[in-house]
């Protein structure tokens, strides 16, 4: 393939579980001219990091914005489940670390696994911190749930996943959704938070055909 679509999301991104349908629809598109790689962003981290309930008010409110623009729609269990537990986290390392694990076993397939994962947490109320929601993860993908797990937890999974953070830092992208081009030996951000798919195919084409 002469190109690539890199899709930078997090699991806990209410607008990238937006912007999952588009990304979709682009990969089926140009799935014989185009490669799809997904990074993880790590939106979650550090001292970021803390109960589900201390979002629960402000993504209450923002989740309804999302659904108007997007077309999705965030679950009940999501919304009055997960987003009210006190003992609930809030945390995108085990998310980035699960990525991280699959595209070693099946690359073709982390947009797959990242709309999934999205629609565990989104719809289901999953937590992004139990392993449970991972052993779940593993089983939708036919793959060995304890294996899957001690291959997220191992100290060269983790690592390589903090250097996925690094290089999206690199690529100079703040907040996510954002989805970068690589064609021609040159990158382009084609998206840059939400964007629809017509406005998004609109700048591949001009890309491909030479008028970006």
């Amino acid at each position: 393939m002469q190109g690539k679509l890199i899709y930078v999301y997090d699991a806990l991104c209410g607008w990238c579980y937006g912007f999952s349908p588009v990304m979709q629809q682009l990969e089926e598109k140009y799935m014989n001219q185009l490669a799809v790689e997904v990074l993880s962003g790590g939106m979650v981290l550090g001292d970021r990091i803390g109960p589900a309930s201390a979002m629960g008010e402000y993504i209450g409110q923002a989740y309804k914005r999302v659904e108007e623009m997007t077309g999705v729609t965030f679950g009940h269990d999501y919304l009055h489940g997960l987003l009210q537990d006190d003992y609930a986290i809030f945390s995108s390392e085990k998310p980035g670390y699960a990525l991280t694990a699959f595209k070693k076993r099946q690359p073709e397939e982390a947009l797959s696994f990242a709309h999934e994962l999205q629609l565990a947490i989104h719809q289901d109320g999953k937590g992004p911190d139990m392993d449970e929601t991972f052993e779940y993860m593993a089983d939708v993908f036919e793959i060995d749930p304890d294996d899957f797990l001690a291959e997220m937890n191992s100290p060269a999974n983790k690592r390589q996943t903090q250097e996925e953070y690094d290089l999206v830092k690199r690529y100079g992208i703040q907040g996510f959704p954002a989805l970068i081009m690589e064609y021609d030996q040159q990158l382009y951000l084609i998206a840059r938070g939400y964007a629809p798919f017509e406005q998004v195919d609109g700048i591949i084409q001009k890309i491909l055909s030479g008028k970006a």
